[in-house]
């Protein structure tokens, strides 16, 4: 069954971009303790991320530049695309364009800038996923940090 890409409201794309900060001194993810009183998320660990505008449909790396800038104000300077997770949908059917960042400027804050969801530092080896999107984008990134 495919999915519909296209707009599913005025602005909205049905795409996110993920970023995965991985510290690998301490082998640990960033993770979003979401904050979202009443959507299915509420209180969820997630990864940070934000929708895909129309304007970023043929490069998902203005969007993930823009998303960490409005979520985390800081600048990821070594970043990819984490391989192996090009057909990834969550829970909610949006597909998931994850991205992996292993060096950036600046302190990364405690707290999602635009939403007020706190920001945790897990190790990656004992992060257990509630959610089955964390938990594949997890798996990848395990094997991903594996091979570096």
């Amino acid at each position: 069954m495919s999915k519909d890409l296209g707009p599913t409201s005025e602005g909205e794309t049905g795409i996110i971009v993920v970023f995965v900060f991985y510290d690998r001194n301490n082998n640990s993810v960033l993770l979003e303790r979401r904050k979202k009183p009443g959507d299915f998320f509420d209180n969820k660990i997630i990864y940070p991320g934000g929708s895909v505008e129309k304007s970023e449909l043929e490069n998902f790396e203005n969007a993930f530049g823009r998303e960490v800038k409005e979520e985390l104000e800081v600048i990821p300077l070594i970043y990819s695309r984490i391989p192996g997770t090009e057909n990834l949908y969550g829970e909610s059917g949006m597909l998931i364009i994850p991205f992996l960042v292993s060096s950036w400027s600046g302190p990364v804050p405690i707290k999602v800038q635009d939403t007020e969801s706190e920001l945790v530092w897990l190790n990656l080896e004992a992060f257990v996923p509630e959610l089955d999107s964390v938990r594949r984008i997890t798996e990848h990134v395990k094997a991903y940090v594996a091979q570096s």
